[in-house]
């Protein structure tokens, strides 16, 4: 402990031990004595605690205007809850729906314009093959899977030039 009632630590940690580079650290104070006996200072006098209230009182109360709130609030939020998880769900089955398609689509494309068959895609995915002059178009159709059981169905177009044979 140095004079002022400091410990030195040395900072920062990666100084060498021989370098002069110090930074003192408080020291907490020591605890004031307690006062003697019969003086009261603050630290002797009772503290109140305010208790919970109990009993008739407080259910009289809470009988009034907020009885049945909570259930008023769930009865609120719990179809907004679930429009939100269903919609949830339906998006999330368009994108995998949308994915698929885009990359059924554009694998027959390449697959027709070079003159091979085409690749299984999904059994349940419409699969139309097109082609105009150089073009080969191929329209994917597929379902979407959802939970309210809707007819819902995504649509991908991929375009390819035909290699000549």
């Amino acid at each position: 402990m140095t004079a002022r009632g400091r410990a030195a630590v040395r900072w920062p940690w990666f100084v060498p031990p021989d370098s002069p580079t110090t930074m003192p650290v408080p020291v907490p104070p020591e605890r004031p004595a307690a006062s003697p006996a019969g003086a009261a200072g603050p630290a002797d006098r009772p503290v109140k605690v305010r208790r919970r209230q109990t009993g008739a009182r407080h259910r009289r109360e809470r009988t009034g205007r907020d009885r049945g709130s909570a259930a008023l609030e769930v009865a609120i939020a719990l179809p907004v809850i679930l429009l939100f998880l269903v919609s949830g769900i339906l998006l999330l089955g368009a994108l995998g729906a949308k994915i698929v398609a885009a990359d059924g689509a554009g694998a027959a494309a390449r697959a027709a314009a070079r003159g091979e068959p085409l690749p299984t895609l999904s059994a349940s995915s419409d699969v139309t093959v097109t082609r105009d002059g150089d073009l080969v178009r191929v329209t994917v159709r597929q379902p979407v899977v959802n939970p309210i059981g809707a007819d819902l169905h995504v649509e991908e177009t991929a375009v390819a030039m035909a290699e000549p044979r």
